[in-house]
């Protein structure tokens, strides 16, 4: 299994997200890499020069993957996120494998022309997806079949995250949702929740171990305490390799 962790786990015992990544890289875990999160870079440019080596160095010696979560829609009413060759030359810094975006104004997917797209991305050598999120606009099952369906008719390069958890958020059917969109995912945000708060595996509501078996990485994406990290990625082994 590409097993890798976001650092939203470090909410659960409020480190930085530098420490966090320096305390998974001292635990030596059977992981594949980390998933940053763009908020949670520093705002001057200097210091986030400085943040990025470090996650740079760290990965490197790790041989781990590094993706990126980005908080902000992919598409708006003319097409693309203005910013996003930015973002693609921030995440190129860092050696980043797959960014992952807010899906946005839907009336946009069709502003997008594939070979530009396609291009960019070749350039940086980068997959991009998006994701159901907690957002009316997106977070429902309607908009998320309309925006990959829409993606796949016009060819665009853009894979689709599937997050476990904000199903249930959104007060969706994950089972129902997770078998009709199953064709498209190519990144899988594992979570588990109890009355739309999120827990560990064992203690949500969800049969977690139902969404296993895809060729795709799956990413842990919940706070917990450090101490609490091996555990849950050894469930997720142990749960792959009894199939």
């Amino acid at each position: 299994m590409n097993l890798l962790l976001n650092t939203i786990i470090s909410l659960e015992e409020e480190l930085s997200q530098q420490d966090f990544v320096q305390q998974v890289a001292a635990l030596d875990l059977p992981i594949a890499g980390i998933e940053l999160r763009y908020e949670y870079f520093p705002e001057t440019k200097d210091e986030r020069q400085a943040v990025f080596q470090e996650f740079l160095e760290t990965g490197k010696h790790k041989g781990w993957q590094t993706f990126l979560s980005i908080p902000l829609p992919l598409f708006t009413t003319n097409g693309l996120h203005p910013d996003l060759e930015l973002f693609l030359r921030e995440a190129e810094q860092l050696n980043v494998r797959s960014v992952k975006m807010n899906i946005g104004d839907l009336t946009g997917i069709s502003q997008v022309k594939t070979s530009e797209l396609t291009a960019l991305l070749d350039s940086y050598q980068i997959n991009l997806t998006i994701e159901n999120d907690q957002t009316e606009e997106n977070g429902h099952y309607g908009p998320v079949k309309a925006a990959l369906t829409a993606i796949e008719e016009q060819s665009l390069p853009v894979g689709y995250t599937f997050d476990l958890g904000n199903w249930l958020v959104m007060e969706e059917d994950p089972y129902q949702a997770f078998n009709a969109l199953k064709p498209y995912i190519t990144v899988f945000h594992m979570k588990n929740l109890q009355d739309k708060q999120t827990t560990l595996l064992e203690e949500g509501a969800l049969d977690w171990r139902k969404f296993l078996g895809l060729p795709v990485p799956y990413v842990l994406e919940y706070p917990m305490t450090v101490a609490q990290i091996p555990g849950e990625v050894a469930k997720m082994k142990e749960a792959e390799q009894r199939g």
